[in-house]
């Protein structure tokens, strides 16, 4: 045990609140040591998270150049979307403003030139815009840190996921577990805590959306973090719920490097090898996703609501928890109904043979072209090596920190709402996808 008994200000917070270093440490159960714990899981989270883009951006300066051109051929999509094209081009200026990064003129600037007639179209300024070697490197930057920023919110899910597995298989007594899975739950909740707080901003900013909303109500161990502590982690449900923080947050965090590797990596689906590398990929969301999120959640709910039932909570707070289950179960039912569709294609994809996708390629080719993207993309995707998987088109929503590949009718449907978004409101459950992450294509 840690003795730090009259050492200030240790010293005072067991005097007035009963806090010490030994209480904070086992996640004792008064209120004042949660307050405590949930105060240094938040900080704890969010200095793993800053020590995780340090770390992601090392990794993808010393990456193979391919990688990183084939960053830059992704911004170079968003930008050449109108549904994207605003908040790129708004990322990477105050990107410019935070690093005093020259940006003079901002790719807006250049944009707006195709009005003076000095360019025939968006796309055709795009590429002079990028013709710079010195640009491209500074987008590449760009797009580096746009990862570094990214992944580590996914990732950190982890480490929440490692206290709930050390919990459920490796604690011998109840306060052994009791410690580990509180430090579980509070460790999600501290990173929940900090993006409840970045959803709610655009509220002052009058730019408040669906996507949003969505995301508060998915918070959902956030709002549940006090019943967790104090009722339900020792309670019959406590070893379920830390199974749960496992499955539904640390295997979230798995997926990340799979996801990054079947968007970045070049896998050749002409040879046996891409096509056991892209379909180990792409199966690596069934038991990451599919399973717990259908089978295992299934079993959770209904246990939760039974728990709930007998235990004889009151009508308002056996409604919340009814409540909490049906939202979770829209989640989970998403997830399983976009990981059916990804597998669904990734086994189309592989079943081509070698002259289907060089016939692929080929209408690939005369799409970009009808898009009119010039021979500034094409040189640069030669530069990055892109193979028949890079080239073929694929569009894919980020759910959960998992890719989920569309149809084209439903990317043409995303994006026409994203366009009438200024003047209507989104009236499906698709059109929220776009407020998310943006649309990848490749």
């Amino acid at each position: 045990m840690i003795d730090m008994t009259g050492v200030f200000p240790f010293s005072v917070l067991q005097d007035k609140y009963g806090i010490s270093v030994d209480s904070v440490l086992r996640c004792d159960p008064s209120l004042a040591n949660f307050i405590a714990c949930f105060v240094l899981a938040t900080l704890a989270v969010q200095a793993f998270m800053k020590v995780l883009e340090k770390l992601i951006c090392a990794i993808l300066h010393r990456s193979p150049e391919a990688v990183t051109d084939n960053l830059l051929l992704e911004i170079i999509d968003n930008l050449r979307r109108e549904a994207s094209f605003s908040q790129a081009a708004e990322s990477f200026d105050d990107w410019c403003k935070k690093n005093s990064v020259p940006n003079d003129p901002t790719i807006a600037e250049f944009v707006k030139r195709v009005d003076d007639g000095d360019f025939g179209s968006r796309d055709e300024a795009i590429d002079a815009y990028m013709k710079s070697k010195t640009r491209r490197d500074t987008w590449k930057e760009f797009g580096i840190s746009q990862q570094g920023f990214g992944q580590p919110i996914m990732l950190q899910h982890l480490l929440s996921g490692v206290f709930g597995l050390y919990a459920v298989t490796m604690a011998n007594d109840q306060d052994s577990f009791l410690m580990f899975a509180r430090w579980g739950v509070l460790l999600e909740v501290g990173y929940e805590l900090v993006d409840t707080f970045k959803q709610l901003h655009p509220i002052i900013t009058n730019e408040f959306g669906f996507g949003n909303l969505l995301m508060l109500f998915h918070h959902g161990t956030l709002y549940m973090s006090y019943p967790f502590y104090f009722y339900l982690l020792p309670s019959k449900m406590g070893w379920d719920i830390a199974l749960a923080i496992v499955l539904y947050s640390g295997l979230v965090g798995i997926m990340v490097p799979f996801s990054f590797l079947k968007n970045f990596a070049d896998i050749d689906l002409t040879e046996t090898k891409g096509k056991v590398m892209y379909m180990a990929i792409s199966s690596m969301t069934i038991p990451c996703m599919l399973i717990p999120r259908s089978v295992h959640w299934c079993y959770f709910a209904q246990k939760l609501l039974r728990f709930a039932w007998n235990e004889g909570q009151s009508w308002p707070l056996f409604a919340v928890t009814v409540v909490c289950v049906v939202i979770f179960s829209v989640f989970n039912g998403l997830s399983c109904f976009f990981v059916f569709k990804g597998l669904r294609r990734a086994i189309k994809k592989v079943r081509k043979g070698t002259e289907e996708l060089e016939e692929d390629k080929k209408k690939d080719a005369a799409l970009l072209r009808s898009r009119r993207r010039s021979s500034l993309i094409n040189a640069i995707a030669q530069e990055a090596n892109v193979n028949s998987r890079r080239i073929s088109r694929r569009r894919s929503i980020s759910l959960m920190g998992v890719d989920y590949e569309l149809d084209d009718d439903e990317v043409e449907e995303i994006e026409e709402r994203s366009k009438g978004s200024k003047v209507g409101r989104r009236s499906s459950v698709l059109s929220f996808l776009n407020t998310t992450d943006p649309i990848k294509e490749e």
